[in-house]
């Protein structure tokens, strides 16, 4: 009586882990039918504005997924040489630039399309979009209705029994004299050596 109980209980989870695997298999269409809401929600397009913002938008993605999946093939294939590892690198670094003047060309067509503050307030809509989807998928800690998630990790505010600032919730970093950009200190040239 008991094995029998075992292999109901053991069948009843198999299926309840099967169906929750079902469940989060990524849908490309729903994705995307979330993310022009989300837009939408947060730039509030005319019908005018969102029926070409939005059409620019996905063309532009579809092109980046191409790059996405080219980026992803190439890296399944680990690279053992330091021929072939530096070689690796730079088709890494030529798909992300191709990237970057994709996007640059799209948002200079929906600028066409869209006043630039909308347009700026979409792209950080979709990217803040992003973000919170690909911590869902991952398992994390989803944002609430409010749009908010809580402090984020390393952001913390005063403890009790705290008698000054710690690192990484806004006050200066520990022996910051004001020469760091965290510290409003100028910001570093980065130049690029070819």
């Amino acid at each position: 009586m008991k094995q029998i109980l075992v292999i109901i209980l053991l069948a009843i989870t198999t299926i309840g882990v099967s169906a929750q695997r079902q469940q989060k298999k990524f849908d490309p269409e729903a994705y995307k039918t979330e993310q022009h809401k989300f837009i939408q929600q947060r730039v509030k397009f005319s019908a005018e504005e969102s029926a070409k913002f939005f059409k620019l938008l996905d063309e532009m993605r579809a092109k980046e997924r191409q790059l996405f999946d080219r980026n992803k093939r190439s890296k399944m294939k680990r690279p053992t040489t330091d021929a072939e590892c530096s070689k690796a690198i730079t088709e890494h670094d030529n798909i992300d630039l191709q990237i970057k003047k994709i996007q640059q060309l799209y948002h200079r067509r929906m600028l066409k399309v869209v006043p630039a503050k909308k347009l700026l307030d979409a792209i950080f809509a979709a990217e803040e979009f992003d973000r919170e989807m690909f911590r869902e998928m991952s398992g994390g800690k989803p944002m609430g209705k409010d749009g908010k998630r809580g402090p984020r990790p390393g952001k913390r505010g005063p403890r009790p029994g705290d008698k000054g600032p710690h690192p990484g919730d806004g006050g200066p970093r520990p022996g910051g004299d004001g020469s760091h950009p965290e510290d409003g200190g100028p910001r570093p040239d980065m130049p690029i050596d070819d």
